[in-house]
């Protein structure tokens, strides 16, 4: 006789060796290159066992990617939290953001690729913009913005993050034992820029 909640757990196992499986092999070949094939193979199942989970690999992309936003949305949010100056609640929250990313390469190779299915792109999105939501919150604190303005000015932040992250694992701007320091340093100096501007607004 099957023990109560065994089949949910069976089932969460698998999810996550699949999601694993798919992690590397994505963050290596890319999403366009991997079949599902190979990720089965990878997790030691088979394709079929795979589709009841996720109708396709833009599916697993996407579970990868809430599940990382979710993580460096935590950081982010215990940064803002260890500080009482709402200048620095900002910075510490973009640095333990950026740390999340920096700490787990290969989901910061996740974050810049792409997607086919317009709905899952519509739903990272979602994700992401709940994610931001404490940075569109301080920055209205900061420079009493209104909520739209908010979020285009979270909008181009998050697009300094994303420009920090690929210049960080390029190698175009800092040496590798440079990086941290370098990139850290461009996003005081960003920062400082912002909040210099959204005050004398």
């Amino acid at each position: 006789m099957t023990q109560p909640g065994l089949q949910p757990n069976l089932r969460d196992l698998k999810r996550r060796m699949i999601l694993e499986a798919a992690r590397g092999i994505f963050a290596a070949r890319g999403l366009q290159a991997a079949s599902m094939r190979e990720i089965a193979q990878a997790a030691a199942c088979t394709t079929g066992a795979i589709y009841p989970l996720f109708p396709g690999k833009e599916a697993i992309l996407a579970a990868l990617l809430h599940d990382s936003l979710n993580k460096a949305g935590a950081a982010l949010q215990r940064g803002l939290q260890a500080k009482t100056d709402a200048a620095q609640q900002l910075l510490a929250g973009l640095r333990g953001w950026l740390a999340h990313f920096r700490d787990n390469g290969a989901d910061a190779d996740l974050l810049l690729q792409g997607f086919a299915d317009p709905a899952l792109a519509r739903d990272l999105r979602l994700g992401l913009q709940k994610t931001f939501v404490p940075v569109r919150d301080t920055l209205i604190a900061i420079g009493h913005l209104g909520t739209k303005m908010a979020e285009t000015e979270t909008a181009a932040l998050f697009a300094f993050l994303i420009g920090l992250l690929q210049s960080e694992r390029s190698g175009l701007l800092f040496a590798p034992d440079e990086a941290a320091q370098g990139i850290d340093a461009l996003l005081g100096h960003h920062l400082d820029a912002l909040i210099a501007r959204l005050t004398w607004e």
